[in-house]
């Protein structure tokens, strides 16, 4: 095993851009980047997947590697990221590992109060493509919700099916277990065998 995971790119570990951020890939293909920077703000975080749901990076054995991490995750937020019930949960549990308490809360609040249904089942709402999409097949945003809602499915359900909606928002579990995830890690952490309680927990 140590044999096979000498042979890998910088020991398997993502490589950083010259922006300071987590490639995609150990090597970016030429002109990757320009079809990168057609979606930042894309829903999945496979660059940070190091960070959570694994924990090859932290702050404690991969100082650098945490630095950039955390500045792809501001990024990627910045730019849109987290328009999903799953995709914001995920977020959440980023930032828990991140140790960002309020970007903890920021995603609970979101996914509690826009992609839950009354029954606090979570929802995927409907996507829109964005202006770049001619460039990019998987470049989505989330749909422009109904006026006079707060939430997706507020609306009600479509007949006798309670998991599709009349606004077309769907019953998806991931951002019910995504989230209690984030609380999870917002309180206990563990590395490289060890714990660690309460490393930033979503603030009162």
């Amino acid at each position: 095993a140590e044999d096979a995971l000498g042979r890998l790119p910088n020991m398997g570990f993502p490589s950083v851009s010259s922006d300071g951020r987590l490639d995609e890939w150990s090597r970016e293909p030429h002109g990757m980047r320009d079809y990168l920077d057609v979606d930042p703000g894309h829903r999945h975080f496979s660059s940070l997947v190091s960070l959570h749901p694994l924990d090859h990076i932290n702050p404690y054995t991969t100082p650098s590697l945490f630095s950039a991490a955390h500045h792809t995750l501001d990024w990627k937020m910045s730019n849109g990221g987290g328009h999903t019930g799953w995709s914001a949960a995920w977020a959440g549990c980023l930032y828990a590992r991140a140790g960002k308490g309020d970007g903890v809360q920021r995603m609970i609040q979101k996914v509690m109060g826009r992609y839950s249904l009354g029954n606090l089942l979570t929802t995927h709402p409907p996507l829109m493509q964005l202006d770049t999409a001619q460039k990019c097949g998987t470049a989505f945003k989330e749909a422009i919700m109904p006026g006079g809602v707060n939430s997706w499915g507020e609306t009600g359900a479509v007949g006798h099916d309670d998991l599709i909606t009349i606004d077309d928002s769907k019953f998806q579990l991931d951002a019910n277990l995504g989230i209690l995830a984030a609380v999870t890690e917002s309180l206990i952490q563990s590395y490289d065998r060890k714990c660690v309680c309460t490393p930033q927990p979503p603030p009162p």
